[in-house]
């Protein structure tokens, strides 16, 4: 009798622990303003990191086999009020201090554009980039 309660503990406690490793894999939303630092991993498999390095803000971007899609080489202050958006295709970024840039897909590989007001890239823009930007 008593083998027999301590063993449906036992087994409820496994069955805990596994619901919660499981179920605690929550994805981030495609276009959702990131604004703290943190991973945040979308639906896609695609991880986008965002780390506070000597007072500077820096981010990575990783595809679903680990591979790194962008890294920032940007010098924006943590400080400073900085919002990014993965929307699925771009990478948006935008820093009080140092402007704004997209990151676009051309020919397999990243490349960062400086966005300015006159960019046709504006039209793609995020809602709460827009915003951040005042375009």
């Amino acid at each position: 009798m008593i083998f027999s309660s301590n063993f449906k503990c036992l087994f409820n406690i496994y069955i805990v622990a596994f619901f919660l490793m499981v179920g605690c894999n929550s994805y981030a939303p495609l276009g959702e303003a990131i604004t703290k630092t943190g991973d945040h991993n979308y639906e896609s498999g695609v991880k986008l990191s965002v780390i506070e390095s000597y007072g500077l803000i820096e981010y990575q971007l990783k595809g679903k086999d680990d591979g790194v899609l962008i890294e920032s080489k940007t010098r924006a202050s943590m400080y400073q009020n900085w919002i990014i958006v993965w929307d699925g295709t771009y990478l948006w970024f935008s820093s009080s201090d140092i402007g704004s840039v997209v990151w676009v897909n051309e020919g397999g590989k990243y490349i960062s554009n400086k966005l300015m007001k006159k960019s046709q890239l504006r039209k793609k823009m995020p809602d709460d980039i827009k915003k951040f930007t005042n375009y």
